[in-house]
Formats: C-alpha cells, sequence, structure tokens
C-alpha cells in the first residue's frame, strides 16, 4: 500500500466532512464527496473533489475505479444531471455498483 488507507484519523466520514467543509469556507458536501477526499488528504488540506482526477489522486487507487463505478451506475438511474459531488449516496446504486454481497450473505 502507498500510503495511508484514508486521512480521517479518528474522525467519522461526517465528522471529517463538517471539518472539511469548514476549512473550506462552507462548502457543500456530500457522501460520495467526503469518502473522495478522506483518500485524497486531511480535512484541512487544499484539496477538491474532481472526477476526472487520476488513481494517483488518491492514497489507494481502487478508490478511483469504486468512485467511477459508482458515478456511472448512479447517472444510469438518475439521470446525466445527476452530481455525484452533492447528493446523498443511493443504496441500490452501491449494491448495484459493488457486484451486491457476495455469495447471498447479510
Amino acid at each position: 500500500m502507498p500510503g495511508p488507507p484514508h486521512h480521517q484519523g479518528n474522525l467519522t466520514l461526517s465528522e471529517y466532512a463538517a471539518r472539511w467543509s469548514a476549512a473550506h469556507g462552507g462548502q457543500p458536501y456530500g457522501q460520495l464527496k467526503a469518502f473522495a477526499l478522506s483518500h485524497k488528504g486531511k480535512a484541512t488540506a487544499d484539496i477538491d473533489y474532481n472526477p476526472e482526477d487520476p488513481p494517483e489522486a488518491y492514497s489507494i487507487a481502487t478508490v478511483h475505479s469504486r468512485l467511477s463505478e459508482y458515478t456511472s451506475a448512479a447517472r444510469e438511474v438518475h439521470g446525466p444531471e445527476w452530481d455525484p459531488s452533492t447528493e446523498p449516496l443511493d443504496g441500490e446504486v452501491v449494491m448495484r455498483a459493488g457486484g451486491g454481497k457476495k455469495h447471498g450473505r447479510y
């Protein structure tokens, strides 16, 4: 693993997102944006979510593919104008993009 798995420290994702928003002038955020940012740097760092960023922008390269798969699946369901950076996560789309639960487990 090239770097830390995430930059949240002991904060929950919601706490990380609120801290990022406060450090960046109260910019709005969604759960997907918070997830992406937590894999790019600390909440106080000069970072922002850009869907065009390469896999190297994230602490773990697989984060990029997960974000891309979710965004594509969500735009199929919600339409091409759907904005992943501000909309809440859709649990059904998460399951579709992730391939569902392995072996039918709960």
